[in-house]
């Protein structure tokens, strides 16, 4: 039977037996790859153009309450040029796309981020409206209509414009697969899918009727999206990524007029964005 002393000695003894593989294995450091990326994070940054179907806008206030039918709109891209895509304190300006991920295996990613795209309805559109307008809101426009002609008129009517952005905190879970690398890992291409669910905050600069808004941003909705890329990774760590994207996304909220107001815009959206995107890939641990 084992005494006191000797259990001890026999804990020492095999402590000291482990030792060389407990320091072995705090060693042991995973290095970053590209083929086993499973505890990689990423970066990216990049910029889009989107498409819009025709989508129904309702407006409502203290004396109007009517509808817009199939209202056509379109994206606002910034001209390119150096002075703005290149200067830190105005890349935000234009649609822009900002994410990041981390592998939870070598397949599979969770990412998050942020989708800056604009949307605007396209001035003298023929489209049908719903509803009632008092003339006390508009005198031009005063009347009971039922799926009436009008005329998007963005001075005297309606411009609904998210212009400072249809934005979008996105989260993801996505699916990534290696098509080819070469012997170094220095380059690969890899194919990426995904789905995600978005919350909307519209930064709406519209005009109801010429009165304007002071353009606020406001959470409101939620939407889904899919999408699909091919990313070229070079010199190991960096990648250039192109992505197509389609989601829907309901704003039940807009706000439409000056702060104080209680008028309110709703609509759904279904939208089309491809963007190309520059990133960085990483360990941290």
């Amino acid at each position: 039977m084992l005494n006191k002393t000797n259990i001890i000695l026999l804990f020492g003894f095999l402590l000291i037996f482990h030792l060389p593989s407990f320091s072995q294995e705090k060693s042991v450091k995973k290095t970053y790859s590209i083929k086993h990326p499973k505890g990689n994070f990423f970066l990216f940054w990049g910029y889009n153009r989107g498409t819009y179907a025709n989508s129904d806008i309702h407006l409502k206030g203290s004396n109007y309450d009517f509808t817009l039918h199939d209202v056509p709109a379109h994206d606002m891209p910034e001209e390119f040029s150096f002075a703005v895509y290149f200067d830190p304190q105005k890349i935000t300006i234009p649609q822009f796309n900002a994410r990041g991920g981390y592998y939870i295996s070598d397949n599979w990613v969770v990412s998050a981020g942020w989708d800056h795209m604009k949307y605007q309805t396209t001035n003298g559109a023929e489209v049908t409206i719903s509803g009632t307008i008092d003339q006390s809101a508009s005198y031009t426009y005063g009347g009971i209509y039922d799926n009436d002609p009008i005329i998007m008129d963005h001075d005297n009517l309606v411009r609904m414009e998210h212009s400072d952005g249809l934005n979008l905190l996105q989260f993801n879970l996505e699916r990534h697969d290696i098509l080819w690398i070469n012997t170094k890992e220095k380059m690969a291409l890899e194919s990426v899918l995904g789905v995600g669910i978005n919350f909307p905050m519209p930064w709406t600069n519209a005009k109801i009727f010429g009165k304007a808004n002071d353009d606020r941003p406001h959470f409101t909705g939620v939407g889904l999206s899919v999408f699909a890329g091919i990313k070229f990774f070079f010199f190991k760590r960096f990648f250039l990524q192109g992505i197509g994207q389609t989601g829907y996304m309901t704003l039940p909220g807009i706000v439409i007029t000056p702060k104080g107001g209680s008028e309110r815009a709703s609509q759904k959206i279904f939208y089309g964005e491809a963007m190309v995107v520059l990133g960085y890939s990483f360990r941290l641990y």
